[in-house]
């Protein structure tokens, strides 16, 4: 006869059919039970009730499992090590599976499940998470759902929310500065001004945004999280609940942890982690009427520039490895740009510019910032770079269209890496889960 294996998250006890059942354990403790082991379908000649069978790693079983709401037959769950929460039917001593995961997969062919990307262009940011989660956008919010064979059962969600929240950083007062040393020089006074420290803005910005919403000792909660290491507060609610705010260009992004009231599973916060480090911002889609950036225009009759021959230019460009990817939907190219600048694009201001994109290291609200500029053109222009004035214009032709990337001459070596970088992308329609 095989023996039956009752596992806890604390305590392994076996068994023996002959001493003792499941009834008499159950009886005792009759609450929400979270067992582990290796799923199986049963044997129609088997001799214990239910339709499943949970195992030991030494093949003993666990319990026998039966689910009303979950079809534990699925290719995700079946053959895989997987965790359970439920209640033992004290009738026939067959466990009642109300919730479940997999913890490891011990067959890959039963497996879908992707890591795949979500990008929203709207909200500025981009984000991986497996794909048998469900997603669904709602103004400025996203959910990610966990999976569940039964739409009624409440589940473990994932949420990002974007709201405003403006920021300026103090104005530094004479009363604020602080004197690092004078000396007297024919009764004069000579004041050593202090070097100013660089100030991080996001971080000031999270400390105001903790104060303003009473969360005590905010340097005690602050992280650094995503592909970034950006700076983050976290939270903690009731339970399993989680909160992380970071701060980006005028916007708070809330993102969340939200466990299920009825059957929280443990390997859901675990994936919440896995999404938390892959978050990294990106630049916004801007709609072609909208009035973000004006952008700087050139115009192709100022004249005096020095043209330069771009194979025989001593120009050393950033290192890809501080660059990361802009991409266009509505024009359908991508092209690098420094990694932790901010993008922001409107429709163009003259008929040659069919549309316009900046870029800076500072937010983009105000159109002084701009630092580099990169045009879309409605006519075709030679490959070419040249100096006018302060400023290096590039001109590149990528898969039938011009494009032109111009700035201080200070970022030449920018300007040049970004035109060298542009790719056409295949036009794609989204898929959503």
């Amino acid at each position: 006869m095989r023996k039956i294996i009752l596992v806890s998250a604390l305590v392994l006890v076996t068994l023996g059919l002959a001493s003792c059942s499941f009834d008499s354990i159950f009886k005792k403790n009759p609450e929400s039970n979270t067992l582990a082991g290796l799923l199986i379908e049963q044997p129609l000649d088997d001799q214990y009730s239910g339709s499943h069978l949970l195992m030991d790693d030494s093949g003993n079983v666990v319990t026998t499992l039966r689910s009303l709401s979950i079809n534990l037959s699925s290719s995700k769950y079946l053959n895989n090590k997987v965790q359970v929460i439920g209640k033992v039917n004290l009738d026939d001593d067959v466990f009642e599976v109300e919730g479940i995961s997999v913890l490891e997969v011990i067959d890959p062919t039963n497996s879908n499940r992707e890591f795949v990307e979500y990008k929203n262009t709207d909200l500025g940011f981009r984000i991986k998470y497996y794909s048998d989660w469900e997603v669904s956008e709602v103004g400025n919010q996203v959910t990610f759902s966990s999976p569940s064979e039964n739409e009624a059962t409440d589940l473990d969600k994932i949420a990002i929310v974007q709201s405003p929240f403006q920021y300026q950083l103090p104005e530094v007062t004479s009363e604020d500065s602080s004197v690092v040393s004078t000396d007297v020089i024919d009764s004069t006074v000579v004041v050593e001004e202090p070097v100013a420290e660089p100030v991080d803005m996001a971080k000031e910005a999270l400390k105001a945004y903790a104060e303003e919403n009473n969360y005590a000792n905010p340097d005690s909660l602050m992280r650094r999280v995503g592909i970034d290491k950006v700076d983050a507060l976290k939270v903690d609610g009731t339970g399993d609940d989680t909160d992380y705010f970071l701060y980006r260009s005028g916007f708070i992004y809330k993102f969340s942890f939200i466990s299920s009231k009825t059957t929280p599973i443990a390997e859901n916060k675990n994936i919440f982690n896995e999404m938390l480090a892959e978050f990294q911002f990106m630049g916004f889609t801007v709609d072609d009427n909208g009035d973000l950036t004006e952008g700087a225009t050139i115009s192709e009759d100022t004249i005096d520039s020095e043209v330069i021959d771009t194979d025989t230019a001593e120009t050393e460009p950033v290192s890809i490895e501080g660059m990361t990817t802009f991409e266009s939907s509505l024009y359908h190219f991508a092209a690098q740009y420094p990694k932790n600048w901010y993008y922001a694009g409107t429709r163009g201001t003259d008929g040659q510019v069919l549309h316009h994109y900046g870029f800076s290291d500072e937010s983009l609200e105000e159109a002084t910032n701009e630092l580099i500029s990169l045009d879309v053109m409605s006519s075709t222009q030679a490959d070419n770079q040249s100096v006018n004035g302060s400023m290096f214009i590039a001109y590149v032709n990528v898969d039938g269209r011009t494009y032109r990337i111009s700035g201080d001459k200070e970022y030449k070596d920018v300007i040049s890496s970004m035109a060298k970088s542009i790719v056409p992308i295949k036009e794609e329609t989204p898929q959503v889960n």
